[in-house]
């Protein structure tokens, strides 16, 4: 297919670009209304004519998503936790998580047939226009050997699916969200595994040596949004994003919310979510260093990415 923008009287306004879909998402491609990863065959900024005639743009990649959002019935809890983000940034420009995804609401046509509303984003990527660290996989830039000098998006997440992923001691799952090989699998493995051995020490040289390789405001941050959203994902875990860059363990970017946030139904809570307590009180009787489940897809884990270990702690 094509990608190209034409305004509300037919009129092209830009040129269409070569683009390929295909279905996404693990539980979300198998919901009735699909959402696609649309890849251009260049880099290309997406534009958005809006209703009053002005247009937004999206900076330039080849990756983009539409997402479906079916099982959100209002459709805005992605939106809505990419705006709480976006002021985060605003207003601590200096520190904190550095990007995270943007998107616009479209009307989607397929094959001539509207089939309904979907949100077109950005899909999370180390790019200068996203996130912006060293990538080893940069093709105009040969892998010097040296895993450290690199970064990685890591995907925390208990579907375990990627080609090149560990788990820690206290089975978070971390998988990596591009291709690798074995030594930066032992970098970040050890990286991360060092991380979370220091937090357990519960000591205050623990914390120290944990605190020197983590960015403290990203990860702050991105608890905020969680905790705003009322995000029960970060139990199992699912789609928690990580970043390691230039020897420093950052968290995010945010993603997927379409799904267990903003509980409002009596199930909820019996679960002990409410819109007055912190999902860190239910995490403290499972989140215990023995007793682990044998494997990582095991979703009595509810590990909580270490945060019952950090909230103790009065520099975080």
């Amino acid at each position: 297919g094509t990608y190209a923008l034409i305004n509300k009287d037919g009129a092209v306004v830009e040129a269409a670009v070569d683009a390929s879909t295909r279905v996404r998402g693990n539980v979300t491609q198998q919901m009735p209304k699909k959402p696609f990863a649309v890849k251009l065959d260049k880099k290309h900024a997406i534009s958005i004519v809006n209703a009053d005639g002005t247009k937004s743009e999206m900076p330039a990649h080849k990756r983009w998503v539409l997402l479906a959002n079916w099982k959100d019935r209002t459709l805005m809890r992605n939106e809505v936790a990419f705006g709480i983000a976006e002021v985060f940034k605003k207003t601590f420009p200096n520190d904190g998580m550095a990007w995270n995804p943007s998107g616009e609401f479209v009307e989607l046509v397929y094959n001539g047939v509207h089939v309904g509303t979907y949100y077109l984003c950005e899909q999370v990527k180390i790019d200068e226009n996203r996130l912006d660290i060293n990538d080893p996989y940069d093709a105009e830039d040969a892998y010097s050997g040296n895993p450290a000098e690199y970064g990685y998006l890591l995907e925390a997440d208990d579907g375990y699916d990627e080609n090149w992923k560990f788990t820690t001691a206290c089975y978070v799952p971390f998988l990596f969200k591009d291709d690798g090989n074995d030594d930066m699998l032992d970098y970040a493995a050890g990286f991360v595994r060092g991380i979370e051995d220091n937090l357990y020490k519960n000591t205050t040289a623990g914390y120290e040596a944990a605190f020197a390789k983590m960015d403290l405001a990203s990860f702050v941050d991105f608890w905020l949004v969680q905790e705003l959203m009322m995000n029960s994902e970060t139990q199992h875990p699912k789609s928690c994003y990580n970043y390691i860059n230039n020897g420093i363990m950052y968290a995010g970017p945010i993603w997927d919310f379409d799904w267990n946030t903003l509980p409002t139904s009596s199930s909820y809570s019996e679960e002990g979510y409410s819109y007055t307590a912190s999902m860190l009180t239910k995490a403290s009787p499972s989140h215990q260093r023995s007793g682990y489940p044998s494997s990582p897809k095991n979703e009595s884990d509810a590990n909580y990415l270490w945060y019952p270990m950090l909230v103790k702690n009065a520099t975080f």
